[in-house]
């Protein structure tokens, strides 16, 4: 079972822990999920600063004209695109939901978030990764600007903080599993997100609920999700929750 908390009702972390309780396709194939009609599954790579990035891209069919909205998803350390995908399930939401799925594959599995790189956002080579890839995915599928999301799963949910963060006037919305940002909270928007801790993630639960309430106090729509009784995974029984969250957003709204 899962619950959302209006943390602006407690005061105190004690409280909120008792109440939480150039482009070059490499590999491609069908896969089939929860639609009559299959999505396909391809792994590309292409190179940004003088360096080859890999990331899994998944698109429904599409018609002529349609702009569809796209979710970006940032795996855990060490994982891939290919182990991410099938322990989140999101490609699901492709088909079923007509939504463009991209996974970005991290350099040797670490993404450069603040705790590791402190160069300005501008600097940081997977924020470039990120600007590249998204500007490449417009130009070839016609993906809607306004709908554009991150997600992101342990360090990869730091760095979809931190990413949000950097880039608030390209992010309709953001969802993050397992982590909180390694920095201060800033941005040049407020923008939507959505926290997901594991009850037994004591540490990380009380830390999330402090960044609850500056999130909100910077004007951010924020919302924590706790899974009960789990710890730090990503549960894909919860997609459907992170999506219709994610949806309600736009960046012109």
């Amino acid at each position: 079972m899962a619950a959302s908390l209006n943390m602006r009702r407690f005061k105190k972390p004690a409280i909120l822990l008792s109440l939480f309780t150039v482009f070059g396709i490499v590999s491609f194939a069908a896969v089939h999920i929860l639609s009559s009609r299959p999505v396909t599954a391809i792994r590309n790579s292409f190179q940004v600063d003088g360096r080859p990035r890999v990331y899994r891209l998944v698109v429904p069919p599409t018609s002529a004209g349609e702009r569809l909205p796209v979710i970006f998803h940032f795996h855990g350390h060490g994982n891939t695109p290919e182990s991410e995908a099938d322990r989140t399930k999101l490609d699901h939401l492709a088909a079923s939901h007509r939504v463009v799925l991209v996974y970005p594959a991290a350099i040797e599995g670490n993404w450069r978030t603040r705790a590791i790189d402190s160069a300005a956002p501008d600097e940081n080579a997977d924020v470039r990764f990120f600007d590249a890839l998204l500007d490449h995915l417009v130009e070839r599928f016609g993906i809607d600007r306004s709908r554009v999301y991150v997600t992101g799963m342990s360090m990869g949910a730091e760095f979809a903080h931190e990413l949000a963060m950097a880039r608030s006037k390209e992010i309709a919305a953001v969802a993050a599993c397992s982590a909180c940002p390694s920095e201060q909270i800033r941005s040049d928007r407020p923008f939507p997100i959505m926290m997901i801790v594991g009850e037994q993630e004591t540490t990380l639960l009380e830390v999330a609920g402090q960044d609850m309430m500056e999130y909100r106090r910077q004007g951010h729509v924020c919302e924590v999700l706790v899974n009960h009784d789990r710890g730090h995974e990503w549960l894909p029984d919860r997609n459907m929750q992170i999506w219709r969250f994610l949806k309600q957003h736009q960046l012109n709204e």
